[in-house]
């Protein structure tokens, strides 16, 4: 088999030196004589310094300017410039392991399966409150730093919705299971995505975060927007609250004394934050009820 097989695509967003890294993992993966890939980095920077950091160290890495619409956007159209049979689009804060472009290539040549789901590790785990460390260890999340379509498949499903600014990811996921596409968590396929350490900031944008989960919801049909919108606002409050006692009920059940100090920090956070978040999700039901609105009347 010869020919481009792989674009890897590599949204970013002023971070030159952590795509340098992730690069750096990419050209140095071997794969079987006459196949062949492509990196694509697509950049929603407003300053062209990771463009610059590209064209010095990387000549054959292709940089393309995004929209500037956020990640679910930015990875759409670098995907409409990638010539490979299969696109991989991994994170750019991601280190790909040794044999990752190997064992999607494994699966993805057997012809079985349209898309593929990478392992992500995080190698440096620490019990603490003040680090993100994401990762997905036997399949089934569809998390967009580590994953893999088929061109046509992705094409066909209409790729990452961009009214989502998070949870685009587990939107695509539940089109690829009610679509019934074959999919497999793909083991070999390995990136680590190191602990990173959180500002204050962060802690503001986790309160306001859930309300893109309304957005999600009627995204997936769990929500309409014929029922009456009080309705829907008590309905949202009352799941959000039954979602705290459900997370906090599991700590108390499952005490792990590996993560305990991360789970317990941010769960108090998510009580003690809740006159930010009602508020917050109570103005979504109203703002993510136009939106549905207007897809209905514009359909793709």
């Amino acid at each position: 088999m010869g020919g481009l097989f792989f674009s890897i695509i590599i949204p970013t967003y002023q971070r030159p030196d952590l795509v340098k890294n992730c690069i750096e993992k990419l050209l140095v993966q071997e794969l079987q004589n006459g196949v062949g890939y492509e990196i694509i980095v697509g950049d929603d920077s407003p300053s062209e310094e990771t463009k610059r950091c590209i064209e010095e160290n990387f000549p054959s890495v292709r940089w393309v300017r995004s929209p500037g619409k956020g990640p679910a956007a930015n990875r759409n159209f670098a995907a409409k410039r990638a010539n490979g049979e299969w696109l991989i689009f991994i994170d750019d804060d991601t280190e790909p392991q040794p044999g990752f472009l190997k064992g999607y290539f494994e699966m993805a040549s057997t012809s079985q399966y349209q898309v593929l789901e990478g392992k992500i590790l995080c190698p440096d785990k620490r019990n603490s409150p003040f680090y993100r460390m994401p990762e997905n260890l036997t399949g089934n999340i569809f998390a967009s730093g580590n994953i893999a379509f088929h061109r046509a498949t992705f094409n066909e499903l209409g790729g990452f919705d961009e009214d989502l600014v998070v949870m685009e990811d587990l939107e695509l996921g539940d089109r690829i299971r009610k679509n019934s596409i074959a999919h497999a968590f793909c083991e070999k396929a390995a990136v680590n995505h190191r602990a990173q350490r959180i500002r204050l900031k962060y802690l503001l944008w986790w309160a306001l975060h859930h309300r893109w989960m309304i957005l999600y919801d009627y995204k997936r049909g769990a929500k309409t927007n014929k029922t009456p919108l009080l309705l829907s606002i008590l309905k949202t409050t009352t799941n959000h609250l039954m979602l705290m006692l459900r997370t906090t009920w599991h700590l108390v059940s499952q005490h792990d004394p590996a993560t305990w100090k991360n789970r317990w920090f941010w769960q108090a956070w998510g009580w003690l934050s809740l006159p930010i978040t009602l508020p917050a999700l109570w103005i979504a039901e109203a703002q993510f009820r136009k939106v549905i609105n207007q897809a209905s009347d514009h359909p793709s």
